[in-house]
């Protein structure tokens, strides 16, 4: 069976102004340890009149109660150039919890094929801690 869900939203950033977005994905489990998830983003930039749109194919796997790894291939385009597609991506995330229920690290080596680089592949890599706040996260 598939799964659907959409969400929306509206943020204000200090440096980047307002930014509305929209959220469509369809996800189907694959097995009780393997998910696939098809995700478009359609995202309006106030400050800089532009719109984007990007969309991620997934498949999500669970290592453990403790650990996960998200393999990612994705694109976006915008309305700066007639909707043409202005980056290609493909990825793999690792996010693993580190300390209790709260303190959460998530790696993600990255391949990028921009336009403004003619589409030669570059490579990016993140790193994230992320700390989860609230009574139920405490043990």
């Amino acid at each position: 069976d598939w799964l659907f869900r959409f969400s929306a939203g509206v943020a204000e950033y200090l440096d980047d102004g307002t930014q509305a977005q929209v959220r469509f994905d369809f996800d189907r489990k694959l097995t009780e340890d393997w998910l696939f998830r098809s995700a478009s983003r359609l995202r309006y930039l106030d400050r800089k009149d532009k719109t984007e749109f990007g969309h991620q194919f997934t498949v999500f796997h669970r290592l453990s109660g403790h650990a996960g790894l998200a393999y990612d291939v994705g694109m976006r385009a915008s309305d700066d150039r007639d909707w043409g597609v202005d980056n290609y991506y493909t990825q793999v995330r690792g996010r693993f919890r580190a300390y209790k229920k709260w303190l959460f690290v998530e790696i993600k080596p990255q391949l990028l094929f921009r336009e403004e680089d003619d589409f030669d592949p570059s490579f990016r890599f993140t790193l994230q801690v992320d700390a989860v706040f609230g009574e139920q996260y405490r043990d």
